[in-house]
């Protein structure tokens, strides 16, 4: 994001990043509601040119569900392609609290970026910058979520396990499954 500069743009006119419910699943809750409600958005969303959501997808809801007229909105001026927005999207959620179903969602999609950003890396010749974290895949990705890599695997097989509960319409067993992680 080169430019601070902040818009205000009607909610409806912002779009989810696709991933953002995979992984989170949530919305504001009453108490979030409320402070919005009484202070208004404090902290603006982060927004692609195109209007896609990077950071404050529970903002834009509140915004929404608050019949806001408009939201405040930084935009990234820069090009940022897929697999860099989706690590944006992740890291810009590390202060938030989250469950250990959604740490393990966000390991399992950003070690696929991290693995396709170190292969397109190799492919141009191209070396790893120095703000960017160095090591494996697996490391980093783990290291951005809170976990080992160990602990982050083991993880994703219980989130699969909850994903395959929820195909199969078992919400009980998806319940079990997400107390024990």
């Amino acid at each position: 994001m080169d430019s601070h500069d902040v818009s205000y743009v009607s909610p409806w006119e912002l779009k989810p990043h696709e991933l953002n419910f995979q992984i989170y699943q949530d919305a504001p809750d009453d108490e979030f509601l409320e402070s919005v409600k009484s202070l208004g958005i404090l902290e603006p969303l982060v927004a692609l040119p195109d209007n896609t959501i990077l950071s404050g997808h529970r903002r834009m809801v509140a915004g929404r569900l608050l019949e806001m007229e408009a939201v405040p909105v930084m935009y990234y001026t820069k090009e940022v392609g897929e697999d860099e927005a989706i690590r944006i999207l992740i890291l810009a959620n590390r202060q938030r609290d989250k469950t250990n179903e959604q740490k393990a969602r966000e390991y399992r999609v950003l070690k696929g970026v991290e693995s396709r950003m170190a292969k397109s890396r190799m492919k141009s010749g191209e070396s790893v910058k120095d703000e960017e974290p160095k090591g494996r895949a697996r490391d980093i990705a783990a290291k951005a979520v809170g976990f080992d890599w160990r602990t982050a695997e083991a993880a994703v097989t219980v989130v699969e396990e909850i994903d395959a509960a929820l195909e199969e319409g078992d919400e009980e067993r998806a319940d079990q499954l997400r107390h024990k992680l």
